[in-house]
C-alpha cells in the first residue's frame, strides 16, 4: 500500500467531496497519475458500463413485473427523454446503446473527422475521466473547429448512423463568430444503421 503523500496544497483548496479529507484527496490524484492511458481508458469505459448497469437494475427493482421492453423504454425515457422512446426503443442492439462505449464513439468521431481535416477536442466528463477522476456520463462532448465549407461533408459522413440536423449545424456555425459559448449541435449516435 502506497504511503499517504505529505499534503501541499494551495491556501483554501477544498477536496472533490466533503466527506473526503485531502489527504484522500491528493492520494487518489496520485493513484490516477501513476495509471497508463490504456489502463484510464479501462478503467472510464468499465466505469461507465457499470453505472448503466447499475440504471438498469434500478429500473427492473422498481417495476419487478416489467418486460424487458418497458425496462428498455423507461431507460431510455430517463437517459435521453420520453421522446425517444418511439425512434430507439425497437432496435435489435439496445444493449448496446445501454452500455455504450464513450472512448469507442470518441474513436469512431475522430475517424470521421480526421479525413475531413476538422480539428477536435475531447472535453467534459470523457476527459475528465481519462486525465483525472471517473465521471459517468451519457454523452460525449467535443469541440471542433468547423466551416461552412466541410459542413456537407461531416453531415454525409455521419448520416445512417447518427441523427444530425443540418439546420442545427448551420446555425451553430453562424453563432461561433458572434457567441461563441452558444454555438453547438447534438449528433445522436442510433449505433446500427437500420435503425432509423
Amino acid at each position: 500500500m502506497p504511503p499517504m503523500p505529505t499534503v501541499t496544497v494551495k491556501s483554501g483548496y477544498k477536496p472533490q467531496s466533503i466527506d473526503t479529507s485531502i489527504e484522500a484527496d491528493v492520494l487518489m490524484f496520485q493513484l490516477l497519475r501513476h495509471l497508463s492511458p490504456q489502463q484510464k481508458i479501462q478503467r472510464t469505459c468499465a466505469f461507465n458500463q457499470a453505472v448503466r448497469r447499475l440504471a438498469i437494475s434500478g429500473i427492473k427493482n422498481q417495476y419487478p413485473n416489467a418486460t424487458e421492453a418497458k425496462v428498455r423504454q423507461e431507460f431510455i425515457k430517463r437517459c435521453l427523454g420520453a421522446e425517444w422512446i418511439k425512434v430507439l426503443s425497437y432496435s435489435k442492439d439496445w444493449g448496446e446503446l445501454v452500455i455504450a462505449d464513450p472512448i469507442e464513439l470518441a474513436q469512431k468521431i475522430a475517424r470521421m473527422l480526421l479525413p475531413l481535416n476538422i480539428p477536435y477536442l475531447v472535453g467534459c466528463s470523457v476527459a475528465s475521466s481519462l486525465l483525472g477522476e471517473n465521471r459517468s456520463t451519457q454523452d460525449l462532448d467535443l469541440v471542433i473547429d468547423l466551416e461552412s465549407r466541410t459542413t456537407q461533408k461531416l453531415i454525409d459522413a455521419m448520416s445512417g448512423e447518427f441523427y444530425i440536423s443540418e439546420s442545427a449545424v448551420t446555425e451553430a456555425i453562424a453563432k461561433s463568430k458572434t457567441a461563441p459559448r452558444e454555438s453547438s449541435f447534438n449528433v445522436i449516435y442510433f449505433n446500427t444503421p437500420d435503425s432509423f
